[in-house]
């Protein structure tokens, strides 16, 4: 067998294989939709063409790929399922480009997509199931289970050094421009000429960080440190045109610390800043419970916890 009949063999497979998984999510699709019409969620108009499916949901058309109308059901029923626990919480809208319009009593939320339905509404049910457990215990209000582990995070938020600060904005270009433009340690240190356990020990919290290397590492990306306002600007001088990119680690750092501050949960995960930015999942800790939750899905589950607080009342338990 020559090597371009293997070479053959190796392509046809592949193909089949995504021949295969395309198959299968029409197939899901059009299961999940028949379903959903079954249940009332929605009008399933069945398949149009090439892997599209037509529905109406709300008195609005659409007309989405397979994978697509396979996360609008599992939002739908995940607002369905929330809005059985807590009869405020009722969908009134999904806008043309796909964010959810959510009514929690006389409040409204906007979730952005419906992929992050389920996490929105994972984290409205935290809040929800900690106010009613404190209720039913006769609590004035919620108690956090578990040791406080945002002291050092607040600090390093509330009274970040020049270092520090200019760290957040390096570790936001290395990391927060999505998977396909990610910049690890090695790779900046190759980009810069650097050793990578120099660039790693300047991009550690508190230490030490020399101003030539702070030039050199924002140069790569294309910017230079603004001579006025402290910040960042583009190489030629030009002011930036838009924010600046964020670690989405450290993102969700500052909303758990937010959340803190406000009584909502307890951060019981690693103390130490620079440790928990790499963290893939973050624990917290609401009423008696402590809930794991990934960094893809942390900021929508902590907008539905906040949906959850921020309508202040707890609704009644559904007999």
């Amino acid at each position: 067998m020559t090597l371009a009949h293997v070479e053959d063999l190796e392509a046809d497979a592949v193909t089949e294989s995504a021949a295969g998984h395309e198959a299968g999510l029409e197939l899901a699709a059009g299961l999940a939709l028949a379903a959903a019409d079954r249940d009332g969620l929605l009008e399933n108009h069945g398949y149009v063409r090439d892997n599209h499916y037509e529905f109406v949901v709300l008195g609005r058309r659409w007309v989405l790929s397979a994978e697509q109308a396979g996360a609008l059901v599992h939002a739908l029923r995940a607002l369905k399922d929330l809005g059985r626990a807590d009869p405020r919480v009722t969908l009134t809208g999904i806008t043309e480009d796909g964010a959810y319009q959510v009514r929690v009593g006389d409040g409204q939320a906007l979730v952005a997509t419906a992929e992050d339905v389920p996490f929105w509404c994972a984290g409205y049910r935290a809040a929800m199931d900690a106010a009613r457990a404190a209720a039913e215990a006769g609590l004035p209000s919620v108690e956090h289970v578990g040791e406080d582990h945002i002291a050092q995070i607040a600090e390093l938020f509330d009274q970040p050094s020049l270092d520090d600060q200019s760290r957040f904005r390096i570790l936001g270009l290395m990391y927060g421009r999505g998977r396909e433009n990610k910049v690890t340690a090695d790779k900046l240190a190759d980009m810069v000429g650097r050793a990578e356990k120099t660039v790693v020990t300047a991009l550690t919290f508190g230490a030490f960080f020399s101003s030539a290397l702070r030039d050199d590492m924002v140069k790569v990306f294309g910017f230079r440190w603004s001579l006025t306002g402290g910040g960042l600007e583009n190489a030629d001088g030009s002011p930036l045109s838009g924010p600046l990119p964020e670690m989405p680690q450290l993102a969700g750092l500052r909303r758990i610390l937010a959340a803190s501050r406000r009584g909502w949960l307890r951060y019981v995960d690693n103390p130490h800043p620079s440790k928990a930015r790499w963290r893939t999942r973050f624990k917290l800790a609401v009423g008696q419970k402590v809930h794991v939750v990934l960094v893809p899905e942390l900021l929508a589950w902590l907008d539905g916890l906040e949906a959850f607080y921020t309508e202040g009342t707890v609704a009644t338990k559904p007999s």
